[in-house]
């Protein structure tokens, strides 16, 4: 299911218009991002927690031309699924 495929969904169980639904998606979305931009953690129960892991500088080796490279330090986004999800998900 894509998103254009998940917001007809939404629309159709709860009565809403489409467009409503894709303004709330596109808005979740964009304050996800934005907390996770900032290092903060969002929580949401009973789905799960949006976190930013952050990856040290490391040195590599390019196997093709055996010259040293860094690899820079980077934030990554990381989720991690609630127990209540899984339980649903395993529940099918």
């Amino acid at each position: 299911m894509n998103k254009k495929e998940l917001i007809v969904a939404a629309s159709q169980s709860t009565g809403h218009p489409q467009v409503l639904i894709e303004v709330i998606f596109d808005e979740i979305q964009r304050l996800i991002v934005e907390e996770l931009a900032e290092k903060r953690t969002v929580s949401i129960s009973g789905f799960g927690t949006f976190t930013v892991i952050e990856k040290p500088e490391i040195s590599r080796i390019n196997y093709f031309t055996k010259e040293k490279i860094t690899v820079p330090a980077k934030s990554v986004p990381k989720f991690k699924f609630s127990d209540v999800f899984k339980a649903q998900v395993n529940r099918f």
